[in-house]
């Protein structure tokens, strides 16, 4: 195969990489919106109640889970946080959105993309499972 050709390969899937993991974030995020009953406007006015730690302008995994998390909980003896984000999803071939993420504060079990705005995080498929369905009945 030609370099050429062997690029423009690499090129066709790595688009297809990014856009399969911007639509599994998407729907994680929908099933976390349905799990809580929320809607996009309701993600706008959450976000807004979110105080945004001074100096700190790109959004990090730690700041998000420590100090703009929604709510914290535990599940089968793992602890999470459910945050809300204005995400740029350019690079994963879609747009801005508002959007719920989860994340484990145990650093493994959290699946990193991007950075700054185009910061996303995902949990593996069983503890996301766990954590939807930990949310329908979540009590505060």
């Amino acid at each position: 195969m030609k370099l050429g050709m062997a690029l423009k390969t690499e090129i066709t899937y790595q688009k297809s990489v990014k856009n399969d993991l911007w639509s599994k974030f998407l729907i994680r995020s929908d099933e976390y919106m349905q799990a809580l009953d929320l809607t996009e406007d309701d993600l706008e006015d959450l976000e807004d109640l979110i105080e945004r730690p001074a100096g700190i302008s790109i959004p990090n995994l730690q700041t998000m889970i420590s100090k703009e998390n929604l709510a914290k909980f535990t599940v089968d003896g793992m602890a999470f946080a459910l945050c809300v984000r204005h995400v740029c999803g350019g690079p994963y071939g879609g747009g801005w959105l508002r959007c719920l993420m989860v994340a484990g504060v145990d650093d493994n079990l959290n699946e990193i993309h991007g950075s700054g705005t185009t910061f996303i995080t995902l949990l593996p498929e069983g503890w996301h499972q766990k954590v939807v369905n930990h949310l329908k009945t979540m009590e505060v």
